[in-house]
């Protein structure tokens, strides 16, 4: 796996973005003889990183690499390039495969160091060549992200925590009447 690294500003913590179990269907044949030789590009802003490329993998392709992304908020926000190429050897450029985008990265904030699976669907020369999907963890690097608030948790998470609170209280209230006795 290649790893880019970003920069932070003081005021804005830089996100680590692991992206894995990254898949392609349904791609189209680039070679005329052989098979797809697919590897797959992630773009946020002018950082990028790439799988290795799969030999023969043809039409469908699971890559078994891990990845890392330094992002900002704003490339959060603005979401990932997603493409898709046949690696060939020799001075000719690889083939386009298909371009897609990662969106909604920025729900990754709500849920820090959760996996959540991302779908894209491929193009190429404006029509559907094919679908991607990719397991992406959102974390920061040295726990310099905002801690969870209760607010974060949710409705049932702040519940289940008031209920556990509440019961520990009666336990505690229980201890000193038993001592008593």
């Amino acid at each position: 796996a290649f790893l880019v690294e970003g920069k932070s500003t003081m005021s804005e913590p830089v996100k680590r973005l692991q992206i894995k179990e990254i898949e392609c269907r349904g791609l189209r044949s680039a070679d005329f003889l052989t098979k797809n030789d697919v590897y797959v590009v992630f773009k946020a802003g002018s950082k990028k990183v790439k799988t290795k490329y799969i030999s023969g993998g043809g039409k469908n392709v699971k890559f078994k690499d891990v990845l890392e992304l330094y992002v900002s908020d704003a490339e959060l926000q603005a979401g990932i390039d997603f493409t898709a190429y046949d690696y060939d050897v020799g001075p000719d450029p690889d083939d386009l495969l298909g371009v897609g985008k990662l969106i909604h990265l920025v729900d990754l904030k709500q849920s820090v160091g959760v996996p959540r699976q991302f779908d894209t669907h491929l193009m190429y020369k404006g029509k559907q060549r094919g679908q991607a999907t990719c397991i992406v963890t959102l974390t920061y690097p040295g726990g310099d992200g905002p801690k969870p608030s209760q607010q974060q948790l949710g409705q049932a998470g702040a519940q289940i925590f008031n209920q556990a609170m509440g019961m520990q209280q009666q336990q505690q209230q229980q201890q000193p009447a038993m001592q008593q006795q």
